[in-house]
């Protein structure tokens, strides 16, 4: 017992996430890797410094909309934090943390209840003054009220619910500073993994969007090798499906290690006759159909530049999904004009 609890505060794995919850961190996070490959999968796998990381996350339009960063703590990787910490540090705010919101969740209750007893205690001495009012003895009416409030303890209520209300919002307020605290900590530690990953001596793993993507899954509780290889233990991972335009990516790859002089004409040409094929997933057809015409415009953006050959998959669909995601009125009508199912093979 005592070596698991060294080793877990070396590696700085405070709590354990279950194998669905895992999963479901990692389907999320591989798809929007994968969806955006084009913008992402050029740069991310040279990242050195966490701020880098962020910038390339940010360049996905609302990417903190995204659910792996909507949905799970993951949504760090994309909030500010530079100060550089440790497993520990990070540690220690958390457990700090947590100790705040208990003591504020118990002053809370307590407050509310000091409250309800001073107030109900105002209520009763309020109704005693305007029973004694218009009384004809009022220095006997004076004693007697001064004999309730004290029966009451109505200046002693009001005192305790107004030092519970002081030590209320003082608890709040240390809660929102460790909270603001520990998520730019957790901000800066979980970049700082990816680039471990990305920066893996031994070089065990490839950077494809699936291994970042279970590297990245367990942030910010786990280090990303632990991540990595508890996914790779989990059955359900291996059933992910790849997305759609990932596919598209690794068509483009595919053609263009095949097409001699990296002619984009010719490797346009040929991906439109792959995706055409009869035995290509009928689903990832439906699925470019009706975006084709952006893809002849990514091309078309890429024509004339001086891109290195296996820059151009990246390169197109980077435009692709500008075009896809922003495009122009005009464009969305040609768009119903030009799909690829209702196109010549060509």
């Amino acid at each position: 017992m005592a070596k698991n609890e060294r080793t877990s505060k070396k590696l700085g794995r405070d709590e354990e996430i279950g194998a669905e919850e895992l999963v479901r961190r990692y389907a999320a996070m591989k798809r929007f890797l994968e969806d955006n490959w084009g913008r992402l999968g050029l740069e991310l796998p040279r990242a050195r410094n966490p701020e880098k990381v962020k910038a390339l996350l940010n360049r996905v339009r609302d990417a903190k909309w995204c659910p792996a960063f909507r949905d799970f703590p993951t949504g760090c990787l994309l909030r500010d934090g530079t100060k550089k910490v440790s497993w520990r540090e990070v540690r220690q705010t958390r457990e700090k943390h947590r100790a705040a919101k208990d003591t504020e969740g118990l002053l809370s209750l307590e407050s509310h209840h000091a409250n309800q007893a001073a107030q109900n205690a105002r209520t009763a001495f309020d109704a005693a003054v305007a029973e004694y009012k218009g009384s004809p003895d009022e220095k006997r009416s004076q004693r007697r009220l001064k004999e309730i409030a004290k029966q009451l303890r109505l200046e002693e209520l009001d005192k305790q619910a107004q030092d519970l209300r002081t030590g209320f919002q003082a608890a709040h307020e240390m809660r929102e500073t460790l909270e603001s605290l520990s998520g730019s900590q957790e901000a800066w530690l979980a970049r700082n993994e990816v680039v471990s990953f990305v920066r893996d001596r031994d070089r065990r793993y490839s950077k494809t969007p699936a291994n970042f993507a279970k590297a990245m899954a367990g942030l910010p509780f786990y280090d990303w090798l632990y991540s990595l290889r508890k996914c790779q233990t989990i059955p359900n991972v291996r059933t992910v499906p790849k997305t759609y335009w990932f596919q598209v990516f690794e068509m483009l790859e595919r053609i263009t290690r095949r097409t001699r002089s990296a002619n984009l004409k010719m490797i346009e040409s040929k991906l439109k006759a792959e995706l055409l094929k009869a035995d290509t997933d009928p689903l990832l057809q439906l699925h470019i159909s009706p975006h084709w015409f952006y893809m002849t415009l990514a091309f078309a953006d890429c024509r004339g530049k001086k891109i290195c050959p296996a820059d151009i998959p990246y390169k197109v669909m980077e435009k692709f999904l500008d075009h896809f995601e922003g495009g122009s009125v005009a464009e969305a009508e040609l768009a119903k004009h030009n799909q690829l199912l209702d196109a010549p093979s060509g």
